[in-house]
Formats: C-alpha cells, structure tokens, sequence
C-alpha cells in the first residue's frame, strides 16, 4: 500500500474500484477521477501504474458487463427497475456516461 501523507488524493484511484457496485455514487467517482487525473501530476503517475491502471480497466469492464446486461432484460424488468429508482431517486446517475467517462480517463492514462 501507498503512503498517504506523499500526497492527500491519492486515495481518488481507488474511487470507482469503492463504489462499483453503486450506481448513484459511481458516477460521481468517476467524474473525480477524470478530474483529478488532468489537473494533478502527481495523482496522473500513482494512477498510470500497472496495478492502478489494470483495476480501473477491469472496472470498465464490469461496468460494460453491467451496461449490457442491463439493455439485454426484458421491458418489462426495465419498466419496474424504472419505478424503483424514481421511488429511491437513484436514477440521476447514467451508467453508459460514467463508463465512457472512464474509458476516457483510461485512455489518457494510457497516452504517454
């Protein structure tokens, strides 16, 4: 593990990797990541190394997995998942935004 006093935000890479599993924070999550990544060297550095870089395209994976999945259920699953996340208000998050997110973060991670 990493020292956290080398650098605060360190800690950012490991965002989506947290939150995976749910939708509402995820997007967010990522969202920070990409920030953080463009705006801080130091965070772009931790986040390039191997094992950082290959958990964040494993995350992608999965959450395209996820996508997938998701369009592949029946109308009638989707129009019940629907009410469900009107009554929790967790529908604010769009999936298929936050994984294009992260490929692009990716794929700037992946530049030099």
């Amino acid at each position: 593990m990493i020292a956290l006093a080398d650098h605060p935000l360190l800690f950012v890479c490991d965002f989506p990797f947290l939150f995976r599993d749910k939708e509402g924070i995820f997007c967010p999550a990522v969202s920070l990541l990409g920030i953080f990544v463009t705006q801080d060297a130091m965070i772009k550095n931790f986040c390039k190394k191997h094992e950082n870089l290959k958990r964040l395209c494993d995350i992608c994976t999965l959450s395209i997995k996820k996508l997938k999945y998701k369009n592949s259920t029946s109308s009638r699953r989707n129009s019940y998942d629907a009410r469900a996340r009107k009554a929790t208000n967790v529908g604010a998050c769009d999936m298929a935004k936050a994984t294009s997110a992260l490929k692009k973060t990716i794929e700037v991670l992946k530049e030099d």
